[in-house]
C-alpha cells in the first residue's frame, strides 16, 4: 500500500521581497503534495544529482470519462527549472507529484 504523498511548506512571498524558503528533499517512494493556489510556483533543483529526474505532475481531470495524461518533465542532471501555473481544475486542489531521482524542492505561492 502507497503512503500518503509527503507535504511541502508553502513559503509566502509579497511585493517587497522574501528571504527564500529552505528546500525539502523530494520524497522518492510516496511523493509529494503542497496546497494548489493560483500562485504556486515549485523550483526544482537537481544541481547535486549524478542524472536526469522525470518530474510527474499529477492531473485530477477527466475529459470524456478519461484521465488527461500526467504532466512529466525531465529536470536534467546540474539543472533547476521552476514551475508554475497549475490549474485546480487539471490538477486539484493539492499538487501532487513525483520525481525519479533525488533532487530538492521548493514551494513559493
Amino acid at each position: 500500500m502507497r503512503m500518503a504523498a509527503t507535504a511541502l511548506a508553502l513559503t509566502g512571498m509579497t511585493p517587497t521581497g522574501v528571504a527564500p524558503g529552505t528546500a525539502e528533499d523530494a520524497d522518492l517512494v510516496n511523493g509529494n503534495s503542497v496546497r494548489n493556489t493560483a500562485s504556486l510556483h515549485l523550483t526544482v533543483d537537481n544541481s547535486e544529482g549524478a542524472g536526469a529526474s522525470v518530474v510527474t505532475f499529477v492531473t485530477v481531470a477527466q475529459v470524456g470519462g478519461y484521465d488527461v495524461e500526467d504532466v512529466a518533465v525531465t529536470v536534467p542532471m546540474g539543472a533547476v527549472r521552476v514551475f508554475g501555473h497549475f490549474p485546480a481544475n487539471v490538477f486539484g486542489s493539492t499538487l501532487t507529484f513525483t520525481a525519479s531521482a533525488a533532487v530538492t524542492v521548493l514551494a513559493y505561492q
